[in-house]
This record gives C-alpha cells, sequence and structure tokens, in this order.
C-alpha cells in the first residue's frame, strides 16, 4: 500500500488538492497522515499499524 503513493496518479491528485488548498478551498493535504508528500517508510509504518490493529480487532472478535 505503501508503493501506491509513489506512482504519477495519486502525485497528481496531491497537486490537484495542493492547487485548491492555495486557491483557499479545501484542507491542507500536507497535514495529512499518508500520502506522496511522505517518505515510502512513514506511509509502510502507518498502513503497518492500520493493518495491525485492524488485524487484533478482527481476531479478538473471531469467536474461539
Amino acid at each position: 500500500m505503501a508503493w501506491v503513493f509513489t506512482n504519477a496518479t495519486n502525485r497528481r491528485g496531491y497537486e490537484k488538492r495542493k492547487q485548491k488548498f492555495l486557491a483557499g478551498e479545501g484542507p491542507d493535504p500536507d497535514k495529512s497522515p499518508i500520502g506522496p508528500h511522505k517518505s515510502f517508510g512513514q506511509n509502510a509504518v502507518i498502513f503497518g499499524l492500520m493493518f495491525a490493529v485492524l488485524g487484533a480487532v478482527l481476531g479478538m472478535m473471531a469467536p474461539a
């Protein structure tokens, strides 16, 4: 998942959101915890934590 943020499509979307923010519309995309403005390592850690939490919650909900 972290690799996905390195492709050109996501970078173009980020640039569009950045331009909208600079025009006074919408939130600042640089404040997002994930995205193409973050390094691959930071995105990988965030996605890893999300999957770990989701896996733990689903694992605790499973019948014994």
